[in-house]
């Protein structure tokens, strides 16, 4: 068959597109392959090694993400994950800049403390600039804490050991929940079990869940933590509970928090605290009635002196301060010190000095 020489000039741009789509064919063909995408991965990550992260194997699509042997090491903590699943619409993320987490499981992780807490890098010579804590806390927690991308979270299921140090035992948790939106408030259940198998270092438990509402697809209105512990062993045969909770809001009149603690027979704790629009300091109070009967149930079998701190009063934070101001009143009852291990010496001796101070009157 002759070809018409006037024709061949109009297959060469279809040759061309032809070869353009079947290279870009086999291109995708190659990035959803497994080995590809793992092999990008460990590439990326060796380049950050400030990340501390690796992995053994990734496979990803359009929709769902699925990485296998996941290692992440942050100071003396290190992280371990045999396989985390989340679906994500990538395309919508990259596109749009939103992120609607669909699915996120990760069962058998493992965290763990290897060796002493590294010291915290010191800051480089020169004036320091930047936002402090103190800073920080005056803008308000809640309007800071922005998203990078409108994000939506379901199908939140975690689930692992947490090895404790100085414990034999890990602790196991796990999370789960999800409905974060928009003007919706999610919710995630938190439960942690730890068991020190005898009677004399006994068990904890904890129940409790995080409800938090979205003002915006980037920020929180509302965020609410509460938790129910309950213990038993040999120092308390009977059983012991303790509650506590965390709330922060964010409205127009400003932003609010309460810490406190409580058992079933009385308030152990209590801190308040409200920053009003256009203030320069953060003004609260705090109550205290505490007792070693109190700390026992989250003691986790470590020995505990005798003690009892008593007082009331109110706290500020300015910018000028590094730490919270307190002012108020204390009265500090302690005994039984010799329980306290030789590394706990600088404990022993602040208690110590605490006797000397009392309510004034």
């Amino acid at each position: 068959m002759l070809i018409d020489p006037a024709m061949r000039p109009r297959r060469r741009p279809l040759l061309f597109i032809g070869g353009l789509l079947c290279a870009l064919l086999v291109t995708t063909g190659l990035v959803l392959l497994p080995v590809v995408q793992t092999w990008f991965a460990r590439r990326l990550l060796a380049a950050h090694p400030e990340w501390g992260t690796s992995v053994e194997r990734v496979s990803a699509s359009p929709f769902a993400l699925r990485a296998e042997g996941v290692r992440r090491v942050e100071g003396a903590w290190e992280l371990r994950a045999p396989e985390v699943v989340a679906e994500i619409d990538f395309a919508d993320f990259v596109l749009n800049r939103r992120l609607g987490l669909r699915r996120l499981r990760a069962q058998g992780l493992e965290l763990r403390m290897n060796g002493e807490r590294a010291a915290p890098p010191a800051p480089s010579g020169g004036a320091t600039s930047g936002v402090g804590p103190v800073a920080e806390l005056l803008g308000g927690v809640l309007g800071r804490a922005r998203l990078p991308a409108d994000a939506t979270a379901d199908g939140i299921d975690l689930a692992g050991r947490v090895h404790l140090p100085g414990r034999g035992r890990p602790a196991t948790f796990s999370l789960r929940g999800g409905g974060f939106a928009a003007g919706r408030e999610g919710r995630l259940e938190i439960g942690a079990e730890w068991d020190g198998g005898d009677a004399r270092a006994g068990a904890l438990a904890t129940k409790g869940e995080l409800r938090g509402r979205m003002a915006d697809p980037r920020t929180f209105s509302e965020v609410n933590l509460r938790l129910d512990s309950t213990a038993r062993g040999e120092s308390f045969p009977g059983g012991a509970a303790i509650s506590s909770e965390a709330r922060l809001v964010r409205s127009p009149q400003g932003e609010a928090f309460r810490l406190a603690l409580a058992t079933p027979r009385h308030a152990v704790m209590e801190i308040t605290g409200e920053l009003k629009p256009g203030a320069d300091r953060l003004r609260g109070a705090w109550k205290l009635d505490l007792n070693s009967a109190d700390l026992a149930p989250l003691a986790l079998g470590l020995p505990l002196p005798v003690f009892r701190a008593r007082g009331e009063g109110g706290l500020e934070v300015d910018p000028a301060a590094t730490a919270p101001r307190v002012e108020g009143w204390i009265a500090l009852e302690v005994s039984g010190l010799e329980v306290l291990r030789p590394g706990e010496d600088a404990l022993r001796v602040g208690l110590q000095r605490a006797l000397g101070r009392h309510r004034p009157h």
